[in-house]
């Protein structure tokens, strides 16, 4: 630590005591921070960015990852399917990120929030080489359409139609959110 005279007297510097202090602060308030929060089911974006993926790998985390979080009495609450595709390294990117911020939101506001809830996500192999994913939320809270675009429905839009030239399309069910992914192979 580096102290500095000043009127006869040693001072530390702002500096030196702010990581420390904003350290302190994100311990205390995770203390008593008692929000739900989304698990890791996808493998880390980096890792998927670095190689082409496997669609199920990355919906599934490649072993039962998308299942362990959100078992209820042994028995999972997400039903995955879908044929073994190989992504480019950027479309298994987009999949992995927006799969996450759906869980996310699943989790702290629709059918994972609630102990009966369930998702479905489902792919295929459009002819026109496109594939097509839905992700199918049932028996949670009854759901609105939201008053205003969150960032991370930002995020997956441009990604999908912006860098990718796909579609997203989100229904606001009162059963449950649904989403259509769109996106060339």
């Amino acid at each position: 630590m580096q102290r500095r005279a000043r009127g006869g007297q040693h001072e530390r510097r702002e500096s030196d005591r702010a990581p420390a202090d904003r350290s302190s602060a994100r311990a205390f308030a995770r203390a008593f921070d008692t929000r739900p929060r989304a698990r890791p089911i996808f493998p880390p974006v980096g890792r998927v960015a670095s190689s082409s993926g496997v669609i199920s790998e990355i919906v599934d985390g490649g072993g039962g990852e998308l299942d362990a979080p959100y078992l209820h009495d042994k028995e999972s609450r997400a039903n995955i399917d879908g044929p073994q595709l190989l992504l480019e390294p950027n479309t298994a990117q987009t999949i992995a990120i927006t799969l996450h911020e759906l869980a996310t939101n699943a989790t702290k506001y629709g059918a994972l929030s609630a102990v009966k809830g369930r998702v479905e996500v489902k792919w295929s192999l459009a002819a026109d080489d496109r594939i097509i994913l839905t992700w199918t939320e049932k028996g949670g809270p009854v759901v609105k359409k939201p008053t205003r675009q969150g960032f991370g429905t930002r995020v997956m839009e441009r990604m999908i139609r912006d860098q990718h030239k796909g579609d997203l399309r989100l229904d606001w069910r009162a059963e449950g959110l649904t989403c259509e992914i769109i996106l060339p192979v």
